[in-house]
């Protein structure tokens, strides 16, 4: 099983989105997905989570037409990963927020993805991934970096934050820009994923789809 931690430079940025729809996608493909994330995330709570559950147990959550696995971690996690180890392709671990439990996680993860709100991450995903470098003892400490919530009418802005990311992490390290639209940002509300909105949003589809391509490229 090869795990993955999804992090980001702070609230807001697309992590949890981009951690569904991430497993969603890997899922269609066949692959076999755990997500592992804190009950402190609400939003995902809001989307996928059971309104009665037990922490550090396994629930099979359905989403779109794909089953997704969940573990709303509890102190064990350590534990109840190892027991599963072998009954998984990829673990998806939500890092959290907490710098402490961000690092740690991402210590223990063999791969990070970051998550950044284009135009608004200043020096956050640079002292983020200086931050992991240290912990992880690798260079960068980041190793796929997935520009979100990019305003489609700011195309030369956008482009610039893109070169500017692409310059510090490399471009085979640096995800397509995922839009921003209501669509997307309603999906928890609705508890659907990008792939069951109406064919007019295939763009959308199709950003994700590319983060798929990219992780496995990066993973296979």
């Amino acid at each position: 099983m090869l795990s993955i931690a999804i992090v980001s430079p702070g609230p807001g940025c697309g992590k949890t989105t981009t951690l569904v729809n991430l497993a969603v996608g890997l899922r269609r493909r066949g692959w076999r997905v755990l997500i592992a994330a804190s009950e402190n995330n609400e939003l995902l709570r809001k989307w996928i989570v059971p309104e009665s559950y037990e922490t550090s147990s396994i629930m099979h959550i359905t989403l779109s037409v794909v089953t997704l696995d969940l573990l709303v971690l509890g102190e064990d996690k350590d534990l109840i990963i190892d027991t599963w180890q072998d009954d998984y392709d990829y673990l998806l671990i939500d890092a959290g927020d907490n710098v402490d439990n961000l690092c740690h996680e991402a210590e223990k993860a063999e791969q990070v993805i970051a998550c950044v709100q284009v135009g608004d991450e200043g020096e956050g995903i640079s002292l983020l991934n200086n931050l992991l470098a240290t912990a992880r003892g690798v260079t960068p400490g980041i190793d796929l970096v997935v520009p979100g919530k990019v305003d489609p009418g700011e195309w030369e802005k956008t482009s610039q934050h893109l070169e500017e990311l692409a310059e510090e992490f490399g471009e085979e390290r640096v995800a397509d820009m995922i839009p921003f639209c209501e669509a997307i940002h309603d999906l928890p509300s609705l508890k659907i994923c990008v792939w069951d909105l109406p064919r007019e949003y295939s763009n959308r589809k199709q950003a994700f789809n590319s983060l798929v391509d990219k992780v496995l490229h990066m993973t296979r």
